[in-house]
């Protein structure tokens, strides 16, 4: 996701495959390296996009204590609307899940 905005058509991953994974690997490594995610989440967030056959992908991953899990797979990633309203959504979600989270301490359907 990081990697496309910069140039969106140079690195279009249906006309460029090749310059889309190079501009991946830079985004994911420089991610890696100031400590936004981890050699592992890189990892599984590579695999899953190729698990669903995707060159360029928005991978949601939680840390938990069972490791990272990944929440969701997206082929068109991007919150249009933090753009529209200028609040981080994505942000105002982890707050709310963090918060409730906190008050009960049972599991869900998926045993997390």
């Amino acid at each position: 996701l990081a990697g496309m905005f910069k140039s969106p058509n140079y690195y279009n991953p249906e006309e460029h495959p090749d310059r889309a994974q190079e501009r991946r690997k830079t985004v994911l490594y420089l991610m890696r390296r100031h400590g936004y995610i981890t050699a592992e989440e890189e990892k599984i967030a590579v695999r899953a996009a190729k698990v669903m056959g995707l060159t360029i992908a928005g991978v949601d991953i939680m840390r938990s204590s069972r490791g990272p899990l990944v929440l969701e797979v997206n082929a068109s990633p991007g919150f249009g609307i933090e753009r529209v309203t200028g609040r981080n959504v994505a942000g105002k979600i982890i707050e709310y899940v963090e918060h409730n989270a906190k008050r009960t301490q049972r599991k869900d359907k998926v045993g997390a």
